[in-house]
């Protein structure tokens, strides 16, 4: 088996960072990129793929959390974004509830399993490139069937939490970036390098961001 690189840990820790900024923008803004949702959204239905970078069909569609992986740990933005921050440490933290809590976490994967299932039909009857509503409706009912029973229970701030629609997206977004906290930490990922390892995953990120601009992947 090979073993996982430092690359593993910047995507798995951007796909976190990427995760929780879609809450924050679908909360505030009532709205979210596109390609980074689809992308977030869709590493929660897969479970067999080779490697870290599979999961999320390449690194491109983790741009945005790149980005803020880059920003945030270097310093850059400041302390401009307090409330990213709390959600990220949030999440990481729901993940280790997660990972002590056997019946949660086995419930967890029989309710994506049938979502799982449910993918598989839309994208037999369906051409569109996005998630079927019905879908996505799924998922957010797997989070508060689960992970939302667990402490600490992540309060959004935002005026399109009360949309129904949104408030799905949000909480597939929430379920996202727990399975993002768990890839990071299969990886290798700890919370004490978000400290004292920053440093690594600032270079990680600077450096896949300038191979997708050589690629054309980011402008």
């Amino acid at each position: 088996m090979t073993p996982y690189t430092e690359r593993d840990r910047v995507l798995a820790l951007a796909a976190v960072f990427q995760a929780v900024y879609l809450v924050q923008t679908l909360a505030q803004k009532g709205t979210a990129e596109t390609e980074a949702f689809h992308t977030s959204v869709g590493s929660i239905l897969i479970f067999d793929a080779e490697g870290t970078e599979d999961i999320f069909h390449g690194a491109d569609g983790l741009a945005t959390g790149l980005q803020l992986v880059r920003d945030k740990l270097s310093g850059q933005d400041g302390l401009s974004n307090m409330e990213l921050t709390r959600y990220i440490l949030a999440v990481i933290q729901l993940e280790g509830r997660l990972a002590r809590n056997e019946p949660i976490l086995r419930k967890l994967q029989e309710g994506i399993d049938g979502v799982v299932r449910q993918d598989e039909y839309f994208a037999e009857t369906h051409e569109s490139e996005t998630y079927h509503s019905s879908v996505i409706a799924g998922l957010a009912h797997v989070y508060t069937d689960t992970l939302s029973n667990l402490p600490p229970r992540i309060m959004v701030n935002g005026k399109f939490i009360a949309n129904r629609e949104i408030a799905d997206k949000i909480r597939t977004a929430l379920l996202a970036g727990v399975r993002a906290a768990v890839l990071w930490r299969q990886v290798g990922g700890r919370r004490r390098q978000l400290v004292f390892g920053r440093k690594r995953y600032v270079e990680g990120a600077r450096q896949l961001l300038e191979d997708m601009q050589a690629g054309g992947g980011v402008h």
